[in-house]
């Protein structure tokens, strides 16, 4: 990502989890230990890389494709929201509901959150094998 197009290193990569496990087999077969970790210590959350663009944090997501890698720079995604975030719902300009039988009351949030991706060319995937 950080070659040709002069962009900025990512920051965060996304794996599967069976493949984050590989990873993390291959490198405490090599004798790597996670940054800042114990060599006696269980497991670990995430793992943290020195490559040429700096520290990457490798992170295992579920939902991420088995054979995908993705690589992303959390300096250009930001969420956003149309109505603020969390918007108060007063389209029939009551802000606060109450019930006659009772002294609760319902106060309406909602919230139509999407991200914002600044600079596109900055993130990137990749296939695995």
């Amino acid at each position: 990502m950080s070659g040709r197009a002069a962009a900025p290193p990512p920051t965060d990569v996304f794996l599967h989890p069976e493949k984050w496990q590989d990873l993390a087999d291959s490198l405490e077969s090599r004798g790597n230990r996670p940054l800042g970790e114990k060599i006696a210590g269980f497991n670990f959350q995430k793992i943290q890389l020195a490559t040429a663009g700096g520290i990457v944090d490798v992170w295992s997501d579920r939902f991420c494709p088995f054979t995908a890698c993705f690589a992303v720079n959390f300096d250009y995604i930001e969420a956003k929201s149309y109505t603020g975030f969390p918007g108060v719902v007063n389209q029939d300009g009551t802000d606060l509901l109450r019930l006659t039988a009772s002294n609760d009351y319902e106060y309406r949030i909602t919230a139509y959150p999407a991200f914002q991706v600044k600079a596109p060319g900055f993130q990137g995937r990749v296939t695995l094998a």
